[in-house]
């Protein structure tokens, strides 16, 4: 439907603004940037080219981020936000896209302009500040307010920061590993405990906050408290599949493969379409035990079932390679 209006009036912005927002919506997200940027280009000045310039903004920002960093689309999400901010300065959404591309800045220049880096980490630090003010407590707004203020020297403003948006009864997993990541740097191990073991109770869903804790109680030693949390995560497991690899993991890690081996069995014998991974993970575990034999043997049952299964295929060529077989572990 787009697409007939474009090709009917070319010179036409607002089908462009829908096209690319559907092209979003379908992850064709070259196309939605082809599609945004004529929208910006050819929209009047009105709340429609404010949207185009956002979600071009965000797309642009997703690229610099993940893909690499490219100085004339920096300028171009900087000029963006700030055409929107030169009509309404108080736009939340500018500022946090001004201080997202900040950011990214500041990382690119970080390792061969460090004194720069500081400077630009400080401007969007600043528009982070102004994003925080117009909604406070916003997740997106909070996390890189966060990170950046402790990149910045100041790990004590964002660790308040972050005590202050954990007061939320909605808070994230997120916030709660990042503030205690500040506290373990900062030293205070007991601070860094406590803020872990209080999201495990109020968020008991989230496999993530177990995982981190069960880590500090390794690192300090807690040996009893990791076991414990460990056999939480498995007891978890049994009614809830997110926490079935973290608690098998996280057995590895602490030096429990047998633990390890009947979490990934028992979901193996019970899983569907994620059966495989599960049998993979049980023949690591076999491996941590030194049970080859055992382990090989059930990664060629999986080969027979599936002949191009690819970690099987590594596996076998890991088992291979260890007995010596050199051209096998090649093919």
């Amino acid at each position: 439907m787009y697409r007939n209006a474009i090709k009917a009036d070319p010179r036409y912005g607002p089908p462009y603004l829908k096209c690319g927002q559907a092209m979003v919506h379908l992850q064709r997200l070259p196309e939605a940037v082809d599609m945004l940027r004529r929208a910006v280009e050819l929209l009047p000045e009105d709340a429609r080219r404010i949207d185009a310039r956002r979600h071009l903004g965000d797309l642009l920002v997703l690229f610099l981020g993940t893909v690499r960093f490219d100085r004339s689309i920096y300028r171009e999400v900087r000029q963006l936000a700030e055409e929107i901010l030169e009509r309404d300065p108080r736009n939340y959404a500018a500022r946090l896209l001004l201080g997202r591309v900040l950011i990214l800045r500041a990382r690119h220049l970080e390792s061969v302009h460090p004194q720069e880096a500081q400077k630009v980490l400080a401007e969007a630090v600043a528009e982070l500040r102004e994003a925080d003010a117009l909604r406070p407590g916003q997740l997106e707004v909070v996390m890189p307010l966060a990170k950046s203020l402790w990149a910045a020297g100041d790990p004590k403003a964002a660790a308040a920061l972050l005590e202050s948006y954990l007061r939320q009864p909605d808070a994230k997993a997120g916030a709660f590993e990042e503030l205690s990541r500040i506290y373990q740097h900062e030293q205070r191990f007991a601070d860094a405990t406590r803020t872990l073991e209080q999201g495990v109770r109020r968020l008991p869903d989230e496999p993530r906050i177990y995982a981190a804790l069960a880590r500090l109680y390794s690192l300090q030693g807690k040996r009893q408290d990791q076991r414990a949390l460990l056999d939480q995560m498995e007891g978890r497991a049994r009614s809830n599949p997110q926490f079935i690899e973290p608690a098998g993991v996280q057995y590895l890690q602490a030096g429990l493969p047998e633990e390890a081996l009947r979490v990934f069995d028992h979901a193996a014998s019970a899983a569907g379409s994620d059966r495989n991974r599960y049998r993979i993970l049980a023949i690591d575990a076999l491996i941590h035990l030194q049970r080859s034999a055992e382990a090989e043997a059930r990664n060629e049952a999986i080969l027979r079932e599936n002949p191009e299964h690819v970690e099987a295929l590594i596996r076998r060529a890991s088992f291979a390679a260890g007995r010596g077989q050199t051209q096998l572990a090649r093919a």
